[in-house]
């Protein structure tokens, strides 16, 4: 800009915030020099940018030393700052310099005077705390974030680095325990970033969730089941089994049921349909067929007023499964984790919907309605897993063949 001429507007904001920024920065206000520097830079990456987008720096030269011929009254850690934020406006998609540091003032002041790490867990787990989280599951942060607290909790997190946290996650070689204390802390720094205490998460940067091969998914056979079935039929967890085992129905969707005042009244005998509400199910409204073996098990269940979820059903249910499948693997170890154990969490839902695919009148769209999965999922997971033989056999099981 020659002596004389009236900056645009653009200019003047340019210098604005060039000005703000120093001031941020170094503490003083900046020289009319030192802000021609500035404003020069910025308008002649711009035109860089518009003629030449993907001109690169040279590899041989560091992109903070290629900065300095027009700011040489910068200093070596100033021009490391510069080119961090530049760095950053990049991995955020920001479109200049400008914009760049816009949000880095808004951003910079928060995260440097945010609390130690310590102090950071403790406003963490009161949050969760207020979010209506379990006891169990506030136990389980504490458990997680207090070693981690304890190495690193005298610094502020905006000083953890994603190297520091993949060695730190290293240390463990159970993947599962490796994955589990990867999933909290990611979870913890992403709430970081969202209070402004980090501008990123290190944990996400440092490594990817380590991956733990799935174990396989059980299916009943038409035996197991007759096991099953035979087992309960005298106890008060019978009612559970026949909604699992012949209706496809999720333990949570049951044990909704059974709160309501009237536990039956989403069983209708005349459409021949079970009518889950949306308050009820997991995916919405949903009607179930009652099918011959369903409906005959349901006027089994009314005329002897079974429940249809007894208390502590998980720990009734435990020794029935154990004696059916004792020839398979073992389950894992009598405690509240092993309800999310894949192989047998909702065992009796999997068994319907890989039985009911198998029927000669099934179809993939019908049964995604009934049991309120995607069609894709009902082909990933359930598609081929039963014969024909077998689910006629399975659809069989009527009080008096038990």
């Amino acid at each position: 800009m020659k002596d004389g001429d009236t900056p645009s507007p653009a200019c003047v904001s340019i210098r604005a915030l060039m000005r703000k920024s120093f001031v941020f920065l170094r503490g003083v206000e900046p020289t009319e020099q030192e802000l021609a520097d500035l404003v020069a830079a910025e308008e002649a990456e711009r035109q860089d940018r518009a003629f030449r987008p993907s001109v690169p720096v040279p590899e041989t030269v560091p992109r903070a030393t290629a900065m300095r011929p027009a700011l040489t009254w910068l200093s070596e850690e100033e021009l490391r700052e510069a080119e961090a934020v530049r760095q950053l406006a990049q991995s955020r998609h920001i479109p200049d310099l400008v914009a760049a540091l816009t949000w880095y003032l808004q951003h910079r002041s928060p995260v440097g005077t945010a609390p130690r790490l310590a102090a950071c867990v403790e406003e963490f787990i009161v949050r969760k705390r207020c979010e209506g989280l379990t006891a169990r599951s506030l136990c389980a942060y504490y458990q997680q974030l207090g070693g981690f607290a304890q190495e690193f909790g005298h610094r502020q997190p905006v000083e953890i680095t994603p190297k520091e946290m993949s060695d730190y996650l290293a240390r463990w070689p159970n993947i599962t325990t490796r994955r589990c204390r990867w999933q909290v802390l990611a979870t913890f720094f992403r709430w970081l970033v969202g209070m402004r205490y980090a501008l990123e998460n290190p944990v996400m940067l440092g490594a990817r969730a380590p991956r733990v091969p799935a174990p396989e998914r059980w299916v009943l056979t038409p035996q197991e089941a007759r096991e099953i079935l035979r087992r309960a039929k005298t106890t008060d967890t019978i009612g559970f089994w026949v909604l699992s085992l012949f209706a496809g129905m999720r333990s949570s969707e049951i044990a909704a049921i059974q709160k309501l005042p009237n536990p039956w009244s989403v069983v209708r005998f005349g459409p021949g349909v079970i009518e889950l509400p949306a308050a009820l199910s997991k995916t919405g409204v949903r009607l179930i067929p009652l099918l011959p073996v369903l409906r005959t098990w349901l006027h089994w269940l009314k005329a002897r007023r079974v429940p249809f979820m007894p208390p502590n059903v998980w720990n009734k249910t435990q020794a029935t499964r154990r004696a059916a499948m004792a020839g398979r693997a073992p389950e894992p170890p009598h405690d509240r984790r092993s309800k999310k154990d894949i192989r047998i969490c909702n065992l009796g839902r999997r068994t319907y919907i890989s039985c009911r695919l198998s029927l000669p009148e099934a179809s993939y769209a019908a049964v995604s309605e009934e049991v309120g999965n995607s069609e894709e999922i009902i082909r990933k997971h359930y598609r081929r897993r039963v014969s024909r033989r077998d689910a006629l056999q399975y659809f069989s099981l009527t009080p008096d063949r038990v």
